[in-house]
């Protein structure tokens, strides 16, 4: 139906107790027509419809209505000669559901969104595609019947206001199943793209909880022992680095040693992981044996050292003789539910899907 004789079929039907349950919009040539269902109910709720609105009007008549305390039960978003607009239908409802609409969603958006509704316990109710200039876009609208809105987005927009966060990604786990899962903030600043749980983010040094996991399960495997030598004749690398040679001190290094930061070897003159970002991995750990010397005095005293999960991440490569990476994904994570092969190892170039460029220098 043309927009005036759709008009005309409204009026009738619902002053005889019909209601519009469904309304969808498209276009013939640059003429809008629509395809309607009306059905009569033993009972009904309040109700409203719109139709024709443009993104503007329709935001108007939304922000109007949840006011006026209706829900809107369905859009439909269709484009005329390039221009979107949306009908819409809002009920007055009184069953205490969070729900949420969304419009105007480019394909990469509307994924976005899904993905954090979906880990806040909302489903999908309700979706509407179309086109504009040949570009995708949607409206839809989700709902939750078990989770009922919190103070979260306060809390967390308060911590990223007062920290300069511009995104976030917030998970919750329980009895070993994720449960919660959201964005908050930009992924992007110059575009304006959201934050969803399937942007990447760099773990820094959280990946060394990753390098203690591997190591032990090599030592569970009896391919490595805690008190195992790393360095000179007999240990796990010999003397594959260096070119000098080792003190006594260096030579008795174990794993359990760079395991707990307890190796001697110090950050005092400057941590070697970040002085030195030109060299490869194999060059740092030589430049540190032939110019530093661990110090007695630390032997039992815990120092945080970047510089020691360098060398475990070697010591693991030689034992498994894989890279690290690979042996990671394929024998550690490929065991874990959550889309284990999405974790890569970091370089100085931005990965895809990445939230932010911000670089840093991988540890293990």
């Amino acid at each position: 139906m043309p927009g005036a004789s759709y008009q005309q079929e409204f009026n009738p039907w619902t002053s005889k107790g019909f209601r519009l349950s469904h309304v969808s919009g498209y276009a013939v040539g640059s003429e809008t027509q629509y395809a309607a269902i009306f059905e009569k109910p033993a009972s009904s709720p309040a109700w409203v419809a719109r139709h024709g609105l443009t993104s503007s009007q329709y935001q108007a008549e939304f922000d109007a209505q949840v006011k006026a305390g209706y829900t809107l039960t369905l859009v439909n978003g269709y484009a005329v000669d390039n221009v979107d607009y949306y009908a819409a239908i809002f009920e007055k409802k009184s069953d205490g559901r969070a729900w949420i609409a969304r419009h105007r969603l480019t394909g990469q958006a509307y994924q976005g969104e899904f993905m954090n509704q979906y880990y806040q316990g909302y489903r999908l109710k309700c979706i509407s595609g179309y086109t504009i200039s040949n570009a995708a876009r949607y409206a839809a609208i989700w709902d939750n019947q078990y989770v009922s809105p919190s103070n979260l987005n306060t809390l967390l927009q308060s911590y990223m206001t007062k920290q300069s966060v511009p995104g976030l990604s917030i998970a919750i786990t329980r009895n070993d199943s994720l449960v919660f899962a959201t964005g908050f903030g930009l992924a992007n600043t110059d575009t304006g793209e959201l934050v969803s749980p399937d942007h990447l983010f760099r773990i820094a040094s959280v990946s060394k909880s990753m390098t203690v996991i591997t190591t032990m399960k090599l030592i569970e495997q009896k391919q490595l022992a805690l008190n195992g030598k790393v360095f000179g004749v007999g240990g796990v690398l010999s003397t594959t680095y260096g070119t000098k040679a080792y003190s006594q001190w260096t030579r008795d290094i174990t794993v359990q040693h760079l395991l707990e930061h307890t190796s001697g070897y110090s950050n005092t003159g400057g941590d070697p992981v970040f002085m030195h970002m030109d060299m490869t991995q194999a060059e740092l750990i030589t430049w540190v044996l032939d110019n530093r010397q661990p110090t007695s005095a630390l032997r039992s005293i815990y120092e945080y050292l970047n510089f020691g999960y360098c060398v475990l991440g070697r010591v693991i490569e030689h034992v498994t003789g894989q890279p690290h990476e690979p042996y990671l994904r394929n024998n550690i994570l490929n065991s874990s539910p959550q889309s284990p092969n999405r974790i890569v190892i970091a370089n100085n170039e931005p990965k895809p899907n990445e939230r932010s460029t911000l670089l840093a220098r991988t540890q293990s």
